[in-house]
């Protein structure tokens, strides 16, 4: 069985390599209308993978800051499991903070505390996410702050 990791990595090395293909079309110009038409891509799909080519660069920059984002993320989940996992059995609660500064939450997560977390007029608008690592926005208080 592939872990989840695994499957992003494939994922992303397959997206790398039609923007790689794409940059070559894009590259070639004429060809790359000579190979719409020999093939059976519509034009959507061309420009699409046209598009993709032009903006490797760009996305590039993205993937890897959302790459760094996910990885920092993913370790400070690995601190707050390990730490509950230091914990007495009876001592566990799953939620709390690492560092006094990022919150976790690894309960099952309920309609209440759904509700509690992204619509409460009444509560903070960055609150605690209702699982995982990291804040929610709560729209309940924006609204509420925006007089909506």
């Amino acid at each position: 069985m592939q872990t989840a990791h695994t499957v992003f990595v494939h994922v992303d090395l397959i997206v790398d390599e039609l923007s790689v293909r794409a940059s070559a079309i894009v590259e070639h110009g004429g060809a790359f209308d000579q190979w719409v038409r020999k093939t059976s891509v519509g034009k959507e799909e061309a420009r699409s993978l046209r598009h993709m080519g032009e903006n490797r660069s760009d996305n590039k920059k993205r993937s890897t800051l959302g790459n760094l984002w996910r990885l920092a993320l993913a370790i400070v989940g690995v601190i707050a499991i390990v730490g509950e996992l230091q914990k007495p059995a009876g001592e566990r609660t799953w939620h709390g903070k690492v560092a006094d500064f990022i919150p976790y939450d690894f309960r099952m997560p309920t309609g209440d505390r759904f509700r509690e977390t992204y619509w409460n007029p009444n509560g903070p608008i960055i609150t605690s996410k209702v699982w995982g690592v990291g804040w929610a926005l709560n729209f309940g208080a924006v609204k509420e702050r925006l007089g909506s």
